[in-house]
Protein backbone atom coordinates (compact mmCIF):
# COMPACT_ATOMS: atom_id res chain seq x y z
CA UNK A 1 0.00 0.00 0.00
CA UNK A 2 0.90 3.50 -0.88
CA UNK A 3 1.14 6.60 1.62
CA UNK A 4 -0.86 9.38 0.39
CA UNK A 5 1.12 11.91 -1.86
CA UNK A 6 0.11 15.67 -0.96
CA UNK A 7 -0.54 18.17 -3.60
CA UNK A 8 2.46 21.07 -3.97
CA UNK A 9 -0.15 22.98 -2.14
CA UNK A 10 -0.47 21.29 0.83
CA UNK A 11 2.81 22.46 2.74
CA UNK A 12 1.49 26.10 2.50
CA UNK A 13 -1.91 25.24 3.90
CA UNK A 14 -0.10 23.50 6.89
CA UNK A 15 2.26 26.50 7.47
CA UNK A 16 -0.87 28.46 7.49
CA UNK A 17 -3.09 26.81 9.51
CA UNK A 18 -0.77 24.97 11.47
CA UNK A 19 -2.37 26.05 14.74
CA UNK A 20 -6.18 25.30 12.98
CA UNK A 21 -8.63 23.52 15.03
CA UNK A 22 -8.80 20.20 15.61
CA UNK A 23 -12.03 18.42 15.67
CA UNK A 24 -12.76 15.45 17.84
CA UNK A 25 -13.87 12.23 16.88
CA UNK A 26 -16.47 11.17 19.25
CA UNK A 27 -18.11 14.76 18.97
CA UNK A 28 -18.93 15.43 15.27
CA UNK A 29 -22.90 14.91 15.98
CA UNK A 30 -24.01 16.59 19.03
CA UNK A 31 -26.62 14.59 21.44
CA UNK A 32 -29.91 14.01 19.66
CA UNK A 33 -28.82 14.56 16.18
CA UNK A 34 -29.32 18.83 17.01
CA UNK A 35 -27.56 21.14 15.01
CA UNK A 36 -23.59 21.15 15.70
CA UNK A 37 -21.82 24.93 16.65
CA UNK A 38 -18.00 24.93 17.10
CA UNK A 39 -16.93 27.66 19.55
CA UNK A 40 -14.08 28.79 21.71
CA UNK A 41 -14.06 30.24 25.55
CA UNK A 42 -11.60 33.36 26.18
CA UNK A 43 -10.49 35.46 28.61
CA UNK A 44 -7.82 38.04 29.63
CA UNK A 45 -4.46 35.30 29.00
CA UNK A 46 -5.73 34.08 25.56
CA UNK A 47 -4.08 37.65 24.61
CA UNK A 48 -0.86 37.74 26.70
CA UNK A 49 0.62 35.92 24.68
CA UNK A 50 -0.91 36.41 21.76
CA UNK A 51 -3.35 38.55 19.54
CA UNK A 52 -6.82 37.78 18.41
CA UNK A 53 -7.55 38.18 14.65
CA UNK A 54 -11.54 38.58 14.81
CA UNK A 55 -11.95 38.42 11.16
CA UNK A 56 -10.62 35.26 10.89
CA UNK A 57 -11.98 34.29 14.06
CA UNK A 58 -15.69 34.93 12.46
CA UNK A 59 -15.22 33.29 9.53
CA UNK A 60 -14.00 30.29 11.54
CA UNK A 61 -16.29 30.02 14.60
CA UNK A 62 -19.85 29.71 15.19
CA UNK A 63 -19.38 31.28 18.61
CA UNK A 64 -17.15 32.67 21.49
CA UNK A 65 -17.87 32.99 25.32
CA UNK A 66 -15.91 35.45 27.46
CA UNK A 67 -15.08 36.04 30.84
CA UNK A 68 -16.69 38.95 32.76
CA UNK A 69 -15.53 38.61 35.69
CA UNK A 70 -15.15 36.41 38.85
CA UNK A 71 -16.30 36.87 42.62
CA UNK A 72 -17.56 39.97 43.17
CA UNK A 73 -15.02 43.10 42.51
CA UNK A 74 -12.87 41.37 39.67
CA UNK A 75 -13.79 42.05 36.40
CA UNK A 76 -11.44 40.86 33.45
CA UNK A 77 -9.51 43.42 32.07
CA UNK A 78 -10.37 42.17 28.43
CA UNK A 79 -14.14 41.59 28.77
CA UNK A 80 -15.37 45.19 27.11
CA UNK A 81 -12.63 44.89 24.38
CA UNK A 82 -13.60 41.58 23.81
CA UNK A 83 -17.68 41.63 23.80
CA UNK A 84 -17.06 44.58 21.59
CA UNK A 85 -14.59 43.19 18.94
CA UNK A 86 -17.15 39.70 19.24
CA UNK A 87 -20.20 42.25 18.16
CA UNK A 88 -18.19 44.23 15.78
CA UNK A 89 -17.66 41.17 13.89
CA UNK A 90 -20.83 39.77 13.63
CA UNK A 91 -20.35 36.74 16.39
CA UNK A 92 -22.58 35.36 18.83
CA UNK A 93 -21.41 35.98 21.97
CA UNK A 94 -21.83 35.05 25.38
CA UNK A 95 -20.61 36.19 28.84
CA UNK A 96 -19.28 33.91 31.63
CA UNK A 97 -18.48 34.42 35.39
CA UNK A 98 -16.05 32.62 37.76
CA UNK A 99 -18.16 31.79 40.68
CA UNK A 100 -15.50 31.72 43.86
CA UNK A 101 -17.47 29.82 46.99
CA UNK A 102 -15.56 31.71 49.62
CA UNK A 103 -17.62 35.16 48.21
CA UNK A 104 -21.07 35.87 48.34
CA UNK A 105 -22.81 34.47 45.88
CA UNK A 106 -25.72 36.57 45.92
CA UNK A 107 -23.03 39.50 45.31
CA UNK A 108 -21.69 37.40 42.66
CA UNK A 109 -24.64 36.86 40.77
CA UNK A 110 -26.09 40.72 40.97
CA UNK A 111 -22.53 42.32 40.21
CA UNK A 112 -22.58 39.76 37.49
CA UNK A 113 -25.75 41.11 35.86
CA UNK A 114 -24.94 44.71 36.95
CA UNK A 115 -22.18 44.22 34.40
CA UNK A 116 -23.87 42.00 31.57
CA UNK A 117 -27.11 43.85 31.37
CA UNK A 118 -28.01 45.36 28.43
CA UNK A 119 -24.59 44.18 26.29
CA UNK A 120 -26.10 42.79 23.85
CA UNK A 121 -25.41 39.09 24.36
CA UNK A 122 -26.76 36.35 22.58
CA UNK A 123 -25.34 33.48 23.85
CA UNK A 124 -27.50 32.39 27.11
CA UNK A 125 -25.05 33.69 29.91
CA UNK A 126 -22.83 30.71 32.30
CA UNK A 127 -21.34 30.58 35.80
CA UNK A 128 -18.06 28.54 35.88
CA UNK A 129 -18.34 26.42 38.50
CA UNK A 130 -15.19 23.89 39.26
CA UNK A 131 -13.12 25.63 42.47
CA UNK A 132 -13.27 23.51 45.71
CA UNK A 133 -12.94 24.99 49.24
CA UNK A 134 -11.68 22.44 50.94
CA UNK A 135 -13.11 23.84 54.16
CA UNK A 136 -16.73 23.28 52.70
CA UNK A 137 -18.61 19.81 52.76
CA UNK A 138 -19.99 19.32 48.74
CA UNK A 139 -23.45 20.00 50.67
CA UNK A 140 -22.27 23.13 51.46
CA UNK A 141 -20.34 23.87 47.97
CA UNK A 142 -23.82 23.36 46.48
CA UNK A 143 -26.03 25.39 48.68
CA UNK A 144 -23.60 28.41 47.19
CA UNK A 145 -23.96 27.26 43.67
CA UNK A 146 -28.03 27.27 44.01
CA UNK A 147 -27.61 31.00 45.68
CA UNK A 148 -25.87 32.12 42.70
CA UNK A 149 -28.19 30.45 40.19
CA UNK A 150 -31.54 31.78 42.51
CA UNK A 151 -30.63 35.24 42.44
CA UNK A 152 -29.40 35.39 38.94
CA UNK A 153 -33.09 33.71 38.08
CA UNK A 154 -34.22 36.67 40.40
CA UNK A 155 -32.90 39.34 39.17
CA UNK A 156 -32.58 38.25 35.51
CA UNK A 157 -34.98 35.76 34.91
CA UNK A 158 -31.88 33.69 33.67
CA UNK A 159 -30.92 30.14 34.34
CA UNK A 160 -27.75 30.29 33.74
CA UNK A 161 -25.66 27.77 31.73
CA UNK A 162 -23.42 25.85 33.85
CA UNK A 163 -19.63 25.34 32.75
CA UNK A 164 -18.38 22.60 35.12
CA UNK A 165 -15.87 19.29 34.19
CA UNK A 166 -16.93 15.87 34.99
CA UNK A 167 -15.38 14.88 37.71
CA UNK A 168 -16.88 18.23 39.49
CA UNK A 169 -20.18 17.33 38.40
CA UNK A 170 -20.60 13.95 39.58
CA UNK A 171 -18.19 14.11 42.75
CA UNK A 172 -20.09 17.72 44.09
CA UNK A 173 -23.18 18.88 41.92
CA UNK A 174 -24.52 15.41 41.93
CA UNK A 175 -27.23 15.91 39.54
CA UNK A 176 -28.89 18.36 41.74
CA UNK A 177 -28.42 21.35 38.50
CA UNK A 178 -29.93 19.74 36.10
CA UNK A 179 -32.43 22.70 35.30
CA UNK A 180 -29.24 24.64 34.16
CA UNK A 181 -27.91 24.03 30.58
CA UNK A 182 -25.06 21.65 30.66
CA UNK A 183 -21.26 22.82 29.58
CA UNK A 184 -19.26 20.38 30.43
CA UNK A 185 -15.51 19.83 30.73
CA UNK A 186 -13.84 16.69 29.19
CA UNK A 187 -10.63 16.39 27.41
CA UNK A 188 -10.92 12.69 26.83
CA UNK A 189 -11.68 12.46 23.23
CA UNK A 190 -15.14 12.08 24.75
CA UNK A 191 -18.05 13.71 26.81
CA UNK A 192 -18.33 11.52 29.65
CA UNK A 193 -21.46 10.43 31.30
CA UNK A 194 -22.47 12.94 34.31
CA UNK A 195 -25.10 12.40 36.63
CA UNK A 196 -28.26 13.71 36.49
CA UNK A 197 -27.93 15.39 32.83
CA UNK A 198 -28.96 13.01 29.75
CA UNK A 199 -26.72 15.66 27.38
CA UNK A 200 -24.67 18.53 27.13
CA UNK A 201 -25.70 21.72 25.67
CA UNK A 202 -21.72 22.57 24.92
CA UNK A 203 -18.54 20.99 25.51
CA UNK A 204 -15.41 21.65 25.87
CA UNK A 205 -13.26 19.17 24.28
CA UNK A 206 -9.61 20.74 24.39
CA UNK A 207 -7.79 23.33 26.53
CA UNK A 208 -4.99 23.53 24.35
CA UNK A 209 -6.18 24.19 21.22
CA UNK A 210 -4.58 25.87 18.54
CA UNK A 211 -6.05 28.01 15.75
CA UNK A 212 -5.51 30.23 13.12
CA UNK A 213 -7.66 33.15 14.38
CA UNK A 214 -5.47 33.05 17.72
CA UNK A 215 -1.68 33.52 17.20
CA UNK A 216 1.10 32.49 19.92
CA UNK A 217 -1.74 31.09 22.60
CA UNK A 218 -3.61 28.08 23.36
CA UNK A 219 -7.07 28.54 23.63
CA UNK A 220 -10.29 26.31 24.60
CA UNK A 221 -12.55 24.79 22.27
CA UNK A 222 -16.03 24.08 22.31
CA UNK A 223 -18.71 22.18 20.32
CA UNK A 224 -22.28 22.91 21.16
CA UNK A 225 -26.24 22.87 20.09
CA UNK A 226 -28.27 25.29 20.24
CA UNK A 227 -29.57 24.92 23.70
CA UNK A 228 -26.54 27.96 24.07
CA UNK A 229 -27.95 29.88 21.91
CA UNK A 230 -30.56 32.79 23.27
CA UNK A 231 -34.06 31.74 21.96
CA UNK A 232 -32.43 28.23 21.56
CA UNK A 233 -32.53 28.78 17.34
CA UNK A 234 -29.30 29.92 15.27
CA UNK A 235 -28.28 29.16 11.95
CA UNK A 236 -24.30 28.31 11.86
CA UNK A 237 -21.78 28.53 9.52
CA UNK A 238 -20.24 25.95 7.32
CA UNK A 239 -17.63 25.07 9.47
CA UNK A 240 -16.36 21.96 6.94
CA UNK A 241 -13.49 21.72 5.84
CA UNK A 242 -10.87 22.01 8.75
CA UNK A 243 -7.62 21.05 8.89
CA UNK A 244 -6.78 18.73 11.42
CA UNK A 245 -4.51 16.54 12.73
CA UNK A 246 -4.14 12.33 12.53
CA UNK A 247 -3.81 11.36 16.39
CA UNK A 248 -3.78 7.73 16.90
CA UNK A 249 -4.90 4.77 15.04
CA UNK A 250 -2.67 1.58 14.50
CA UNK A 251 -1.70 0.48 10.57
CA UNK A 252 -5.06 -1.02 10.40
CA UNK A 253 -7.07 1.78 11.76
CA UNK A 254 -4.98 4.48 9.34
CA UNK A 255 -6.24 3.42 6.37
CA UNK A 256 -7.89 5.41 3.44
CA UNK A 257 -10.83 3.59 1.59
CA UNK A 258 -12.89 4.77 -1.49
CA UNK A 259 -15.87 4.73 0.81
CA UNK A 260 -17.52 4.63 4.56
CA UNK A 261 -17.27 0.55 5.04
CA UNK A 262 -14.16 -2.11 6.10
CA UNK A 263 -15.44 -3.75 2.77
CA UNK A 264 -14.35 -0.88 0.30
CA UNK A 265 -10.96 -1.05 -1.48
CA UNK A 266 -7.81 0.51 0.44
CA UNK A 267 -6.05 3.36 -1.70
CA UNK A 268 -3.59 4.67 0.89
CA UNK A 269 -2.73 5.40 4.68
CA UNK A 270 -1.82 7.86 6.79
CA UNK A 271 0.63 8.89 9.47
CA UNK A 272 0.26 10.22 12.81
CA UNK A 273 0.68 13.83 12.52
CA UNK A 274 -0.31 14.40 9.29
CA UNK A 275 -2.22 17.51 8.56
CA UNK A 276 -5.51 16.89 6.34
CA UNK A 277 -8.70 18.47 6.02
CA UNK A 278 -11.90 17.33 7.41
CA UNK A 279 -14.75 17.58 4.88
CA UNK A 280 -17.72 17.07 6.57
CA UNK A 281 -19.33 15.18 9.18
CA UNK A 282 -18.73 11.80 10.60
CA UNK A 283 -21.15 9.44 9.96
CA UNK A 284 -23.47 7.03 12.19
CA UNK A 285 -20.73 3.75 11.85
CA UNK A 286 -17.62 6.43 12.70
CA UNK A 287 -16.03 6.97 9.18
CA UNK A 288 -15.31 10.88 8.51
CA UNK A 289 -14.26 11.91 4.76
CA UNK A 290 -11.00 13.45 4.44
CA UNK A 291 -9.42 15.70 1.84
CA UNK A 292 -6.25 17.63 0.42
CA UNK A 293 -6.55 21.14 -1.00
CA UNK A 294 -10.27 20.71 -0.91
CA UNK A 295 -10.36 17.83 -3.03
CA UNK A 296 -11.64 14.44 -1.37
CA UNK A 297 -9.74 11.78 -0.99
CA UNK A 298 -11.37 8.95 0.72
CA UNK A 299 -12.94 7.63 4.06
CA UNK A 300 -10.88 6.41 7.72
CA UNK A 301 -12.37 5.92 10.69
CA UNK A 302 -12.97 9.65 12.70
CA UNK A 303 -10.89 7.70 15.57
CA UNK A 304 -7.54 8.54 14.38
CA UNK A 305 -8.80 11.95 14.89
Amino acid sequence: MHKIIRCAAVWLLTAALLCATVVPAMAVTPPGGAVSYHGVDIYHGTSDNGQINWNRLAQTQNFVYIKTDEGISYVDRMWTINRTAAAAHGMAWGPYHFLRLNSDPVKQADSFWARIRGTGYSLVPAVDVESYDGQQSAASMRQIIRAFITELQRVSGITPVLYTYTAYANDILRGQFTDCPLWLADYRGYAGDVVGWGAWDAWQYSEHGQIEAISNNEVDLDYATAGIYVGGAHTPANPYPYIISVQRGNYQRRTVRTSASWSARVIGHISVGDNYEIMGPTNSEGWVQIGLCGHAIGYVPAYCF
